[in-house]
């Protein structure tokens, strides 16, 4: 599932920028933190909507939900992301 979002989020356009958040939110359900904190600065990189980082938001709460994820990995990711929401 990995492989499939990273090709898909190499390129331009808003399906690419829809693959890095996705692929953000495996990052971060495997865990992979180290590509996880990566990925957040590749997908804010890219032409990110307000909509988009919303979305990565409300996927990574609902991973918080159903995984039980590090939330002190977490938190500086989902951190990272309302800061650039605030900033938009």
């Amino acid at each position: 599932m990995v492989e499939v979002f990273q090709a898909e989020s190499v390129g331009e356009g808003r399906k690419a920028v829809w693959a890095a958040g996705n692929l953000l939110v495996v990052l971060c359900g495997l865990p992979d933190w180290q590509r996880a904190q990566e990925q957040v600065e590749v997908f804010l990189s890219a032409s990110t909507s307000c909509h988009q980082i919303k979305e990565v938001l409300n996927d990574l709460a609902d991973l918080r939900g159903a995984l039980p994820v590090d939330a002190s990995q977490l938190d500086p990711i989902v951190s990272r992301l309302e800061a650039a929401l605030s900033q938009s």
